[in-house]
């Protein structure tokens, strides 16, 4: 898929998202996936997407993205899914992420760490963790954290 053909279906890809109240978190054409030509489409919604709006997304964009000129006979896949981890959640988002855990990378060493986020104060993340079964706590400000994702605790 050419530059000016993967830019007409970004567009429209967005557009779609904004009409609905959803963020088009990324985009990516795998000319050789698993199973063939891949348009791979993560959207969210608040964090808390549905599979009902994914649903509704792909069944408004799919005939859009037929339509699109320049893209040729070519057959590719059309795979729409949750941004899940691979959003990247800013600093002022993270009341919403309370008891949940997050992967923080650290600016300081470039480390990656999972923590549970216990509470927001006076512009720092106080976040929990264990240490040989021992809690600790933690707190960050904006400027120690390089990014920050949805965590999982195994």
């Amino acid at each position: 898929m050419d530059t000016a053909v993967r830019d007409r279906v970004n567009s429209v890809l967005e557009k779609a998202c904004q009409e609905r109240g959803l963020t088009l978190v990324k985009t990516c054409f795998r000319a050789n996936g698993d199973m063939g030509p891949t348009l791979e489409v993560y959207i969210d919604h608040d964090y808390q997407i549905t599979r009902a709006e994914i649903e509704a997304y792909t069944e408004k964009v799919n005939p859009l993205l037929d339509s699109i000129e320049g893209r040729g006979e070519e057959s590719y896949r059309l795979d729409i899914s949750s941004g899940g981890s691979l959003r990247e959640i800013p600093f002022e988002d993270l009341e919403k992420f309370i008891g949940h855990y997050l992967d923080i990378k650290l600016k300081k060493d470039g480390s990656v760490k999972t923590r549970k986020l216990d509470s927001l104060k006076d512009g720092k993340a106080n976040f929990i963790y264990f240490l040989k079964g021992a809690k600790k706590k933690r707190s960050l400000g904006e400027e120690d954290m390089d990014s920050i994702h949805r965590g999982y605790k195994a």
